[in-house]
Parts: C-alpha cells; structure tokens; sequence
C-alpha cells in the first residue's frame, strides 16, 4: 500500500542570491512496515505561481540494528621449555543481537597459522559454535587450504544466521600448540583467529564498531640454561681443595689425638725437670710416709 505523506513549508521571502536549506528528519516506526526506498518529491513556485520547479530523490530505509562480537576468556600466553611439551590454547568468542530487529547476518571465522608454521610452532585446533533458541544458524562451509611449498594451514567457517531480539552465539576454537622442531633461543610466535560479522548494508544500518573480533596468542619459546656442566666442575674443584685443606691440617697434626700429643711431650721431657721447682710437701706426699716405705723395704 503506498503511503503519502505532505508537508507545506510557509512562504518564505527570499533576497537576490540568497540559498535556503530545507532539513526533513524523520525516524522509522518498529511497529510498522516500510518500503526499501522512499521517494522523495519537491515542488517550488515562486511570482504567484507563475514560475515552479521540482525534483525527486530516493533515499533507501535503512533499520537501524546493534549486533556486536566480543572476545572472552581466552588463552593470551602459553610458555613452552621442551620439544615434546604441547599446551592447550583456547579463543573464545560470543556475538549478541542487542537491537530490536531480527537480523540475517552471515558470520565467517578464519584462522591463519602460517607465520606460527614458519617459525617452528603448530596448533591443531577445532572450530565449535553454540548459540540459544533465539538463533537459528546453518552453517555454509568449512574450507581448509594446505599448501606443501609454504607450509601454510588456513581454516574459514561461514554460518547463516538470524539472530531474534536477545540472540547469543558463541564461537569456541580450542586446539593443542606444540613446537615442531628444537630451538635454541628465546623466541616468541603469535597465533591468532578473527571473527567478522556481515549483514545488509542496503537494508541495516549500524556504526560497524563491534562487527570484527580478534585474539592473539603468543607462544614463548623458553631455553632453560644448563647447569650440570657447572655443577660437575664446582663439585670437582671442591673435592681437590678439601683433599689439599686436609693434607696441610695432617701435616700440622691436626687430627692427631690429644692423648698420644701428650705422652710424646712427657716421654720427650726430663724426670728431674718434671719434679724440679715444685713443692716438697707435695713431693712427700707423693713419696708416702717413711713407716711404709721401711715395712716395703724389710
């Protein structure tokens, strides 16, 4: 049904030269249907009707629409010390319909590990997705290209979706990341996924702010330093260095006992020596008095 909307503007009085710009704003009615274009007619006369001009313009309905793409918890650092060792990386994203329209949107997800590849590092991932009652989704392809010259492993999946008012759909791409050969210098590889949203641009509108997501992973190649080689010769120079303390404390008598020290310093000394310069008194009652010694002696 065609519709007709009309509006006078009062007559203006214009000056030799002058220009007057005339602004037609309206909004769009969610409860009501539009056409995808509306046409747009004007029509001037001037001098009493005597002189007019027209023109037609046809603007496209545009229905304004908020879906965004978000990252959430996602793996942003995995740190490898060995060539066997492997770790999960995990990027994990949600789209929402925040608008009031349903909205058909085509949504693609790439993953490119080319540059991972070169550097010695590869991640076997899968690409899963979930989304609630209020999406409906079929999913068109899922390309994957090897190429033997490069080496390079590229993955896109692409679903057709429309999303209702309050519509969620997570993306979940999880996968193991392992070196594939040895290194030895510290290095750092990034693996990365994009999630991209399109929809109507001749039919929705919306700023485009929130359409694309991306995660970067970065993949740390640690060298461990080798300490056996430092620790073998520490222990060796310490061995030769106890060895050579213990043959110079041996030398000086160190571990000889202080009873055998002593009978050589008293075989060493002179028995006069030994009781000279000391008491009488003490000396007789070493020797006992002379009744004992007279009976001894008979």
């Amino acid at each position: 049904m065609e519709q007709i909307l009309m509006c006078n503007v009062s007559h203006p009085y214009l000056r030799r030269r002058v220009k007057a710009v005339i602004q037609i704003m309206f909004s769009i009615a969610s409860n009501m249907s539009w056409a995808d274009h509306i046409l747009l007619a004007i029509n001037v006369t001037s001098d009493g009707n005597i002189t007019s001009s027209s023109t037609e313009h046809e603007v496209p309905v545009l229905y304004p629409i908020h879906i965004i793409s978000r990252v959430e918890n996602s793996t942003k650092h995995v740190p490898i010390t060995k060539t066997d060792m492997s770790a999960k990386a995990t990027h994990r994203y949600k789209i929402q319909n925040l608008g009031l329209y349903d909205v058909p949107i085509n949504l693609s997800v790439s993953v490119s590990s080319y540059e991972a590849w070169i550097e010695g590092v590869s991640w076997d991932f899968i690409i899963s997705s979930s989304q609630n009652s209020n999406v409906r989704c079929l999913e068109l392809n899922d390309s994957s290209a090897i190429l033997s010259e490069r080496m390079e492993t590229m993955r896109n999946k692409t679903w057709q979706c429309r999303m209702e008012e309050s519509g969620e759909m997570s993306i979940n791409i999880s996968g193991l990341v392992k070196p594939r050969n040895a290194w030895k210098v510290h290095g750092l590889v990034t693996v990365r996924s994009e999630v991209m949203i399109r929809y109507n641009q001749l039919k929705y509108h919306s700023d485009g702010k929130y359409h694309t997501a991306q995660v970067v992973t970065q993949v740390e190649l640690l060298v461990i330093p080798e300490h056996r080689a430092y620790i073998a010769v520490g222990t060796g120079v310490g061995v030769i260095l106890m060895i050579v303390i213990s043959i110079l404390l041996y030398m000086c008598g160190f571990f000889r006992r202080y009873k055998d020290r002593m009978m050589e310093e008293a075989a060493s000394c002179d028995p006069q020596q030994q009781t000279e310069g000391k008491d009488p008194d003490a000396a007789a009652q070493l020797m006992g008095p002379p009744e004992t010694q007279t009976s001894k002696s008979l």
